[in-house]
C-alpha cells in the first residue's frame, strides 16, 4: 500500500513540473493579505475592533476579559464587570479598613467611615489612637478626638487640651495659622460652624457652595478651611469624606500615580484601588481614507480604557 502511495506522489510531482515547463508564464496565485480589525495587545481575542470577540477592560493581561470567571478578593476585575467581587466577610462599604461584618459586631455604621464624626476614621481610632469610635470626645475634655490630633494634644488625657482663649472650640494657634490674613489675633471667633471656604469655591452655577465642611470639621480633619480642595486633587474636601471615601489630605489615595479627581472625573477609575487606572491602546480610525492599509501611519489613534472598578463613569473609553 505504501509503495503504491509513493508511486502516486512521484507521478503527481512529475506531472506538475511538466506542466510548468510547457508553459513557464503560468503565475502561481498569491493569496491576498487578510487584515484583521482587532487591536489585541494581550492576545486573548478581546480588544478594540470589529473582528474582536468583544471589548477588553485590560488589554495587558490575557487572563482578564469578559469570558473569564471573576476570582473574589484577588484585586483583579477578571470578568470585566466593574470590579473585583468581594466575599461577604471582606466587604467594606465605607472603605474605612473595617469590614461590614466587623462594624456590625462593634456597633459602628458601615456606611460612615467616621461613625462618631470626630475627625478620626473608625479603624485609626481602634488601632492608632485607641480612642472610642462611638464617642467623639473620648477623654471628655470638650475637644473632639480628631481636633486633638490636629493640635497634637492627647485625646486620652483630659488635662491635655488645645489652647482656646476665645472659647470657640478652635485651637487659637490653628486659627492664627489658618486665618492670619483675616484676623491678626483669634480674639474674634472664626465662627466654627461657618463654611469659610465657600467664598473660594465657585459652584457650577457660580454660587458659593464651599466644600460642605464647617470650620470645626476642617479643624478636626486637619484640613485647610480657606480651601475647598485641600490636597488639590479636583475633589472637594467634603465629598472626599462623605461620598468617595478618599483622603482629603492626599491627592492620590491609592498611590497608583493618578490623582483622585482625575480617576473619578476623567478616567472613570477607582481612586481607592491601585490596580484600577487608565491604560492607553491603539484603535483604528473609523473615518480613515479608503485603501489605507491598517499598519500605515495615521490609521490608529491612542485611546485610554479604564481597567478595574469604575466609580461613576462606567469605564468609558476616551481619546488621549
Amino acid at each position: 500500500m505504501q509503495k503504491r502511495l509513493m508511486i502516486c506522489l512521484v507521478f503527481l510531482v512529475v506531472f506538475i513540473t511538466a506542466c510548468v515547463a510547457v508553459n513557464p508564464n503560468v503565475e502561481v496565485p498569491v493569496p491576498e493579505e487578510v487584515v484583521i480589525d482587532c487591536v489585541d495587545e494581550d492576545g486573548d481575542g478581546y480588544g478594540v475592533g470589529v473582528d474582536c470577540k468583544g471589548e477588553d477592560c485590560d488589554d495587558t493581561n490575557e487572563l482578564v476579559h469578559p469570558a473569564m470567571v471573576d476570582i473574589p478578593e484577588d484585586r483583579i476585575d477578571n470578568d470585566c464587570e466593574g470590579g473585583d467581587k468581594l466575599l461577604p466577610e471582606f466587604k467594606d462599604t465605607d472603605h474605612d479598613g473595617l469590614s461590614d461584618v466587623e462594624e456590625e459586631k462593634l456597633g459602628l455604621d458601615k456606611e460612615l467611615s467616621d461613625t462618631d464624626g470626630d475627625g478620626l476614621y473608625d479603624l485609626e481610632e481602634l488601632t492608632d489612637f485607641l480612642t472610642d469610635p462611638l464617642n467623639a470626645d473620648t477623654d471628655g475634655d470638650g475637644f473632639f478626638d480628631g481636633c486633638e490630633r490636629t493640635s497634637e494634644t492627647d485625646p486620652l488625657d483630659s488635662f491635655s487640651t488645645p489652647v482656646d482663649e476665645d472659647g470657640d472650640g478652635l485651637d487659637d494657634e490653628w486659627e492664627r495659622k489658618m486665618f492670619s490674613t483675616v484676623w491678626a489675633e483669634p480674639g474674634l471667633s472664626a465662627r466654627p460652624y461657618n463654611d469659610k471656604d465657600a467664598a473660594n469655591s465657585a459652584g457650577r452655577a457660580g454660587k458659593e457652595i464651599g466644600d460642605g465642611l464647617n470650620n470645626m470639621e476642617e479643624y478636626c480633619y486637619g484640613l485647610n478651611p480657606m480651601s475647598s480642595d485641600t490636597d488639590k486633587d479636583m475633589l472637594e474636601d467634603g465629598m472626599e469624606i462623605t461620598a468617595y471615601y478618599t483622603d482629603p489630605n492626599n491627592d492620590d489615595t491609592d498611590g497608583d500615580g493618578y490623582k483622585d479627581g482625575k480617576e473619578i472625573y476623567y478616567d472613570g477609575t477607582n481612586p481607592l484601588d491601585p490596580g484600577s487606572h487608565a491604560i492607553v491602546s491603539l484603535v483604528r480610525n473609523v473615518g480613515r481614507s479608503k485603501g489605507v492599509r491598517a499598519d500605515s501611519e495615521g490609521s490608529y489613534r491612542p485611546v485610554a480604557t479604564a481597567i478595574g472598578q469604575s466609580v461613576n463613569t462606567g469605564g468609558a473609553e476616551r481619546d488621549v
